[in-house]
């Protein structure tokens, strides 16, 4: 049940789930009546729904209903989101980070308002599902998740310190208030409700490190309502708890505000179906079982949903405190859930009349630890020292939640992320390279050039024309991501001036898009010409004498690197400096057009790599006066233990062209000794009529030579050392492997492994 993106065409017809999952639900629910596993899913529905028996009445309480909802929601959607959730092992019921939302609808449109909501965000929800949009809900920032969190375990604990302490039923103002100074307000204090609160929450924190195997929410309201029955303490209790569920029944229409209630269920869509797919996420890991379906959770969330509204229920999530427990106590299938809501149903019929004395301070008490749970200060702390601009998204989120609303936190946290991540993608950082004598000022950038960066474009043009380049202007493109109209003009004024100045410019090394971008608004065609591709484009264009721009360039990119790329490495070399340990043995022709680490996208210290004119590699044993191969080989093998031999060859190889055009034996003596060995690809294949063609051949006949070493030999029967060999083309940018089935060449973007 993973996941499986697809955004080919037909997209819809091809998620679609018109049965709702059922069909390959069918098998998971015939094991629900199986003896399997039974024991274990009992002992963990029993402990969950001994969990959530305080946390259903006390998170009912934080939204503003009955506490006898909070039960009547936590059994209905334990059975329905358990039996056609994607996640098997997870719990639904009411959640804290909800409750806050939900307070707000029952404030603004009543009971019958809110079951409008949750009915329609549950339809929402099985919608989404059906059409495979559950993986699409996940694209939200995590520093705006976390800020959000964070503000609602501010306002919930802000939200019961009158009930912790007390006091009467306090506007939003006045809480904050009450939270920013509550010197004020330590008169109207009654002590005996402050000191069942304490209790509760140093019992809810302490009794799990005393008593693990018993739930310290539990254990917070337990404890606390016993004294209080024991003392003869007179404190609000929560009052009487029927013994029977509600038919599910249609809520009253008349005198709705529709336009508000759209607004708040597409708010309960959103933020139901964020804490479900992180609740599941979480369960992934906690579980390490198979990853969770998040469109049949959506589906089972929304099925979930629409049940407890047409049971007077309240908007319900998968609850990551409940998953938790529930995987720890053993579960291991949805049963587990299913039982948790059993268990709840007996303790309504049975213990109805205890749990109406429960006393609302601890309730209260209850909430207050969830939420100093939830404020969770480390990841903001954690935040502002990696990522500065995403503690500040964290921040905004909090901060806008707590002290304007819900809805408004969560629309500037998303402003935030985004201004934020257009900035970040919008950087464009330069490097400057000047050195004395003959040679050219050399400028590399990185980034993006867009109106976004437009306060860097003066810092450039100062030091493009102050910087004396006599010899010519070097500008880099090799990094630039992104061009804009802006960009394209800046870049044209740039080019204007310096000619006006008599100084010679290259555009070296820029991508195809940007290029084009820059035509199209280059109108007189200024830039044209201008563009170099490689080291010997710029020599032409600046009229360069060819024995100073080789170390002007070289010099230019240590320069590039030490600014740029070598804080990315550093803790790379800190490791390689104590020594190597390479994978791949990767042996390729001494061609400057094949540059290992960038076709392989691979970082140093993971190829050894051996290169020489025509990546030949002399038999074991054979009477050579240049060893060094066959020394890398058995070094690369036998010491180093690489796990694989690639050897790439590459169409247009110089080397395999002389089997063809002849060398000059006296000229170049060593050549020809090298490449004799590869005189007998054609004498052996008469049919190779082009260069390509012997290149394929090398490369088979380099592997042969391989097997020959005594060493190859033991790591491939002892190890399972494997050898492959390559061939790259130019022109398509194309690597190719060597198929020992279809005993032909084939690209490697289609073979799987």
């Amino acid at each position: 049940m993973t996941d499986k993106p697809s955004f080919r065409s037909g997209f819809l017809f091809e998620t679609l789930r018109s049965d709702l999952g059922i069909k390959q639900l069918i098998p998971e629910w015939n094991a629900l009546f199986s003896s399997k596993d039974l024991k274990s899913d009992l002992l963990a529905g029993l402990t969950v729904g001994c969990v959530a028996i305080p946390l259903s009445l006390a998170i009912a309480l934080a939204s503003g209903v009955s506490p006898a909802i909070g039960l009547t929601t936590a059994i209905v959607a334990g059975i329905v989101c358990a039996m056609f959730g994607g996640t098997p092992l997870a719990v639904s019921g009411p959640a804290a980070a909800m409750a806050v939302l939900i307070a707000s609808v029952v404030k603004s449109q009543g009971m019958a308002g809110l079951l409008i909501v949750g009915f329609g965000a549950g339809l929402l929800q099985l919608i989404s599902g059906m059409l495979g949009f559950g993986r699409f809900v996940r694209l939200i920032p995590m520093p705006v998740v976390e800020g959000f969190t964070s503000g609602i375990g501010a306002i919930i604990l802000l939200g019961q310190l009158p009930r912790a302490l007390g006091f009467p039923h306090m506007p939003h103002n006045e809480l904050l208030k009450l939270g920013l100074s509550p010197s004020t307000f330590v008169s109207d204090i009654n002590p005996t409700i402050a000191l069942v609160s304490l209790a509760t929450v140093i019992i809810v924190k302490l009794s799990p490190r005393i008593i693990s195997f018993v739930p310290g929410s539990l254990m917070g309201v337990l404890l606390p309502s016993i004294l209080v029955a024991v003392i003869g303490i007179h404190v609000p209790e929560i009052g009487e708890i029927p013994r029977t569920l509600p038919w599910p029944q249609l809520p009253s229409l008349a005198s709705l505000s529709w336009v508000p209630i759209l607004k708040e269920t597409l708010a309960v869509f959103f933020l139901a179906s964020v804490e479900t797919l992180l609740s599941s996420s979480v369960v992934d890991r906690i579980s390490k079982t198979r990853p969770h379906d998040s469109d049949q959770e959506l589906i089972g969330q929304g099925l979930g949903n629409m049940a407890v509204s047409l049971m007077g229920g309240i908007p319900v999530t998968s609850v990551i405190a409940r998953s938790a427990v529930n995987i720890r106590s053993g579960a291991k299938t949805r049963r587990s859930a299913i039982i948790h809501s059993l268990t709840l149903i007996v303790s309504v019929f049975f213990l109805a009349p205890w749990i109406s004395k429960i006393p609302v301070a601890a309730l209260a008490g209850v909430l207050i630890a969830i939420s100093m749970t939830m404020l969770q200060p480390r990841s903001f702390l954690h935040l502002w020292k990696v990522s500065r601009g995403e503690a500040m998204v964290y921040a905004t989120t909090f901060l806008v939640i707590v002290f304007v609303d819900l809805i408004a936190g969560i629309q500037a946290g998303f402003i935030a992320a985004a201004v934020f991540g257009l900035l970040r993608a919008s950087q464009l950082k330069f490097v400057l390279h000047t050195q004395e004598g003959n040679y050219p000022v050399r400028i590399s950038l990185s980034g993006s050039m867009t109106f976004l960066t437009t306060s860097q474009f003066d810092k450039i043009r100062k030091l493009a024309t102050q910087s004396s380049p006599t010899q010519g202007l070097v500008l880099d493109f090799a990094s630039v991501t992104q061009l804009d109209s802006s960009g394209a003009g800046f870049l044209i004024s740039l080019v204007e001036e310096l000619h006006r100045q008599g100084i010679k410019i290259a555009l070296k090394s820029m991508r195809a898009e940007c290029r084009k971008t820059l035509e199209d608004f280059d109108k007189a065609n200024l830039t044209l010409a201008l563009h170099a591709m490689t080291e010997s484009d710029v020599e032409k264009m600046l009229s360069l004498q060819t024995s100073d721009s080789p170390r002007s360039r070289l010099l230019h990119g240590v320069q590039v690197f030490q600014q740029e790329h070598k804080k990315r490495y550093s803790e790379i070399f800190e490791r390689l400096a104590e020594g190597q340990t390479p994978h791949t043995l990767f042996i390729t022709c001494s061609d400057s057009r094949i540059q290992p680490n960038l076709i392989t996208a691979t970082d140093p210290g993971e190829l050894f790599v051996v290169r020489n004119v025509g990546n030949i590699i002399p038999a074991s044993g054979r009477d050579t006066a240049a060893p060094a191969e066959g020394a890398a080989v058995e070094y690369a093998v036998g010491i180093l233990g690489v796990r694989e031999i690639v050897l790439c060859g590459h169409y247009g190889c110089g080397a395999m062209a002389t089997l063809f055009s002849g060398i000059d034996e006296k000229k170049f003596p060593s050549v020809s000794l090298w490449l004799s060995d590869a005189t007998n690809i054609r004498k052996n294949n008469p049919q190779i009529t082009t260069p390509d063609e012997a290149t394929k051949q090398n490369v088979l006949m380099q592997l042969e030579n391989l097997k020959t070493y005594p060493c190859v030999q033991e790591a491939i029967q002892t190890r399972g050392l494997q050898l492959r060999g390559w061939i790259k083309d130019f022109k398509t940018a194309e690597l190719y492997e060597w198929d020992e089935k279809a005993l032909c060449f084939r690209p490697i973007r289609e073979i799987t492994s």
